[in-house]
């Protein structure tokens, strides 16, 4: 059973952290706030915190009718750390596009 690991990875350019400190501070927040999320939302989903999930059974949970219970859990963490309305909106439009696209094979075959 091969195990697959999603990631989204996010580069700053180290000038601007040098310019603006607080784009450091916004990011620890925005990782803080995304990995209690994925930890909750896994916890409700499959009863486990940290579960270990093959690329398909992962599929199975990200798919459209679970927006509900994503919305729920991106609605209570975000604000926890210090984020606001445009960052709970662009995760759940970001959960949204994720779900979509799995749901709808964009393939042909």
């Amino acid at each position: 059973m091969s195990q697959t690991c999603r990631t989204l990875k996010i580069t700053i350019p180290w000038r601007l952290v040098e310019k603006r400190p607080d784009v450091l501070d916004l990011v620890t927040r925005m990782h803080s706030a995304v990995e209690e999320y994925v930890k909750r939302l896994l916890k409700e989903l499959t009863g486990k915190e940290e579960s270990k999930l093959t690329a398909e059974e992962l599929d199975a949970l990200l798919m459209p009718d679970k927006r509900e219970l994503a919305h729920r859990i991106i609605d209570e963490t975000f604000p926890k750390c210090g984020l606001g309305k445009y960052f709970i909106k662009q995760g759940k439009m970001f959960w949204r596009d994720m779900a979509f696209f799995r749901a709808a094979s964009l393939t042909s075959s």
